[in-house]
Order: C-alpha cells, then structure tokens, then sequence
C-alpha cells in the first residue's frame, strides 16, 4: 500500500467520522495560530484599517508608559514611552496616507 493507498484510507476514515459537536464546526486551535500568524505577518501588504488600528495601539501603549513613568517617578521609562510616541505617529501618517481599498 504506498501513499495514495494511505492517503485514501485516511480521507475515507475522516469521511465516516462525524464532527464532535458543535465544537468542532469552528476553527481548531491551530487554524487559530495560524490566523493569528497571518494577521500579525510584516511582509503582507497592510490595509488602512492595521495601520489605523496599530497607530491606536501604539498611541494607548505610549500613554500607559508615560503614565508609569510620572506616577513611579521613573524617568528611565520614558524614552521607552517617547520612541513608541514616535512609532504612534509614523503608523497614523501611513494609514492617513494610504489609499482606502474596495469592499469586496
């Protein structure tokens, strides 16, 4: 039996087996990961809303260190604080920047 063989066996086995649930409709923990993965990949091309969304984040990200930094009286977080301002404010010029994409 070579891999075809197997490879149809395994296919006629997952056919008979029904889902466990209603669990097992939605995505399994991997397919997860890997959406997850997929949204976070640098090297696919941004939509406006993620550079809108990360501009936010960014932006709350740097308030909270700021905030530590004054009410801890910690003066070493914030260049932290200031180099994630700056992040903040590239990620917003490129979502401002950037063209709207169609609604499919």
């Amino acid at each position: 039996m070579g891999r075809r063989g197997r490879a149809k066996a395994r296919a006629a086995a997952a056919a008979e087996t029904p889902p466990a649930g209603p669990a097992a409709t939605g995505p399994t923990g991997w397919e997860r990961r890997q959406q997850l993965l997929a949204w976070l990949n640098p090297a696919k091309r941004g939509s406006r809303g993620r550079a809108r969304f990360a501009a936010v984040v960014f932006g709350l990200l740097t308030l909270m260190l700021a905030g530590v930094a004054f009410a801890n009286d910690r003066p070493a977080l914030l260049r932290p604080a200031f180099l994630l301002g700056i992040l903040a404010a590239v990620w917003g010029l490129r979502a401002a920047f950037m063209r709207e994409e169609p609604e499919p």
